[in-house]
């Protein structure tokens, strides 16, 4: 595994950025490609025998990648042991840490989660549950959460579907499992009024079949009026869907206008597999209700509720976004469309023309382009990061980007944590 540095430059495009958006990308392109990528030093001893990578995930100072034998090599930003190596210095080398049978990876600034291929869930860095320590130096098991499908990590918090399809969420948490401001329940928690969740981030959730909730100030999940959500991001402090028919709808904040009245949910409650969601009723950790005394998180889960009354939901708004297949917030209200072209508009109805064509996919300010090249929004265009060929993944953290290129590593953006690793060239 080989990390090589390049240079690019990404700005936010707002002068106010959304408060989940990240600090720009702020080191200066070359002018011209014969600033190609070149390793400063030679690889770790055991780079030529490092399995392929499979995976590359990066949050705030921090990159890790997931090796094809399972197993993590990561580096960077290390304040709060998010490296989890067991120390809390920052690593220009890769580093192990001593965790196996990796199958999925989230990181959220300085925190992380591991999914195992045996269902369980292994966390460290700046979370804590059942009384530990703020700050986890090294992998360490979340008791009791089994049966993991999917897990979801945002700061300071994380959660899991279970095998019953229900959420268990630990770390900055209430006794509710909500996101509420200044919890510090902690404990590995049932989630009241969500189930069979998809997508979750620290703005709100969608479940499988395509209702979408947005956290209220007290953390409480509340509906909103969409269906058929497919995505979900926040931009401008109101929380986004990119619906399946291309479609993208904001939660009303008034900012467009007079807001909407509110609306009643059409129809009865959405089911799953022919069952009531039962929206409103406490959710169970593998089959017991919260209200019948102490969660469990083992177990068969109990019978569905009968359905309830569709509660009331908060009216959305269409952006004039359409034909969307990946929303690209952290350039603004921008989506990919269906034809790989980048679409952006003001939140409303107002388009904008056309920026970017071709777009395999877009990572924080930076796209990875159907030719295998990436290019970076520097606040009003995007720029090509020179000498970059054949990328086939990406991924961007706070102030840095890391791209696979072939068979290496190629990173660029502020260094100042070791985010770029030991091949950085002097310039």
């Amino acid at each position: 595994m080989i990390l090589v540095l390049v240079a690019s430059a990404c700005r936010d495009r707002d002068a106010a950025r959304p408060r989940d958006a990240a600090i720009a990308i702020d080191a200066q392109l070359p002018d011209t490609a014969a600033d190609a990528p070149v390793a400063a030093t030679e690889p770790p001893a055991d780079a030529a025998d490092a399995p392929p990578i499979t995976k590359l995930v990066a949050s705030g100072d921090s990159t890790c990648a997931v090796l094809s034998d399972l197993t993590l090599r990561c580096w960077g930003g290390n304040a709060h042991g998010q490296l989890g190596n067991g120390q809390t210095t920052d690593a220009a080398t890769p580093v192990a840490p001593a965790i196996h049978a990796v199958v999925d990876l989230q990181l959220a600034d300085a925190t992380a989660c591991a999914l195992l291929d045996d269902a369980s869930v292994a966390c460290w860095g700046q979370i804590a549950w059942r009384g530990r320590a703020e700050d986890i130096l090294r992998p360490t098991g979340v008791l009791g959460v089994i049966g993991v499908k999917q897990i979801f990590v945002v700061p300071g918090r994380a959660c899991a579907r279970v095998a019953n399809d229900s959420l268990v969420c630990w770390g900055n948490v209430d006794a509710r499992g909500h996101f509420a401001a200044g919890a510090t329940h902690r404990a590995p928690t049932a989630v009241v009024g969500l189930d069979h969740i998809a997508g979750l981030t620290a703005d709100g959730a969608f479940s499988d079949d395509g209702r979408i909730w947005r956290w209220t100030s007290d953390g409480t999940p509340k509906l909103l009026d969409a269906a058929a959500v497919q995505e979900i991001a926040a931009r401008a402090g109101s929380l986004c869907a990119r619906l399946d028919d291309g479609r993208v709808v904001c939660a009303d904040t008034g900012r467009c206008g007079p807001p909407l009245p509110a609306s009643t949910a059409a129809g009865k409650p959405t089911t799953i597999a022919g069952k009531s969601p039962a929206a409103g009723n406490p959710t169970t950790i593998a089959g017991k209700s919260p209200a019948a005394g102490k969660p469990t998180l083992a177990g068969k889960p109990t019978k569905p509720a009968a359905p309830a009354a569709s509660p009331t939901a908060e009216p959305v708004r269409s952006t004039g976004l359409t034909s969307a297949r990946q929303l690209a917030f952290d350039v603004g209200f921008c989506v990919i469309n269906t034809t790989g072209r980048l679409q952006c508009g003001d939140g409303c109805r107002k388009l904008d023309p056309i920026a970017l064509e071709r777009v395999n996919t877009i990572v924080g300010r930076c796209a990875l382009l159907k030719s295998g090249t990436v290019s970076c929004f520097d606040g009003t265009k995007f720029v090509g990061v020179p000498g970059l060929q054949r990328a086939s993944l990406l991924t961007v953290g706070r102030a840095h980007a890391c791209a696979l290129a072939g068979t290496r590593i190629a990173c660029w953006g502020d260094n100042t944590h070791s985010q770029l690793g030991d091949f950085a060239i002097t310039r």
